[in-house]
């Protein structure tokens, strides 16, 4: 189901519901870990992802201060709620104190910011299968890179450029499709600036660009991002 992760607000609104669904004397550091699907006891990373779901207030007022000819303060009204009960955050308190700030009208009121940023603002969205998929690629191709016997200077440049766009795969329900954007086009700037590992290894630098290609197919800016994997595998036969 693509309504509604393509547009911050819309995120937002699929992180409320989920959190409405568990029990209100979970602990906090419990719910947020279910709701962000991450190992509880992980307390870094899940502080890393509660600060990414803290940041969807600020860009849900960007995006409709930027839309013109509509009333701001109607879609955004609610928001404060949101930012209060964001602002919260004591992991060990229980859940019941983040839910009895957010009411059921402020989670309405944020499904109905989501339908105005789709139709006026709206990026590309994901559906699971796709999410699921690109998870996928990379899985095996990093596992391919893993196994095989290129000189580990190389294996460890390609693999933190996998990490870097797998974990923005992973964060996709949270920030949506624009970190995978820019991890796509920081990794084939990286690679071009280090073309002497395509010198050395030809091979996995053209399946490394190919990987990169099938991911950008899947995100908004796929023509441009492949010929911008284009120009630069040419520029590295050059």
């Amino acid at each position: 189901m693509i309504k509604h992760t393509d547009n911050p607000a819309g995120r937002l609104f699929l992180i409320l519901k989920k959190a409405q669904s568990i029990n209100k004397q979970s602990k906090m550091r419990t719910a947020w870990a279910e709701i962000l699907e991450v190992d509880p006891k992980n307390t870094a990373k899940l502080l890393k992802k509660i600060g990414k779901v803290n940041q969807l207030p600020s860009d849900i007022k960007s995006r409709v201060e930027a839309i013109d000819d509509e009333d701001h303060e109607l879609y955004l009204r609610r928001l404060d709620k949101v930012e209060q009960a964001l602002g919260s955050l004591n992991l060990n308190s229980r859940w019941d104190n983040f839910l009895n700030i957010i009411d059921e009208t402020t989670v309405s009121s944020v499904e109905f910011t989501s339908n105005l940023l789709s139709k006026k603002n709206g990026e590309k969205g994901l559906s699971e299968k796709q999410i699921n998929e690109l998870l996928e690629i990379t899985k095996k191709f990093k596992k391919e890179l893993i196994d095989s016997a290129i000189p580990e200077a190389i294996k460890k440049f390609i693999l933190e450029r996998l990490n870097s766009i797998e974990g923005a795969i992973h964060d996709y329900k949270i920030s949506g499709i624009k970190p995978i954007e820019i991890e796509i086009e920081r990794s084939v700037g990286s690679f071009f600036m280090r073309r002497g590992i395509y010198n050395k290894e030809p091979k996995w630098g053209n399946r490394f660009l190919e990987f990169i290609t099938k991911i950008a197919t899947f995100v908004s800016f796929a023509n441009d991002g492949q010929a911008l994997i284009g120009n630069a595998m040419k520029l590295l036969k050059n």
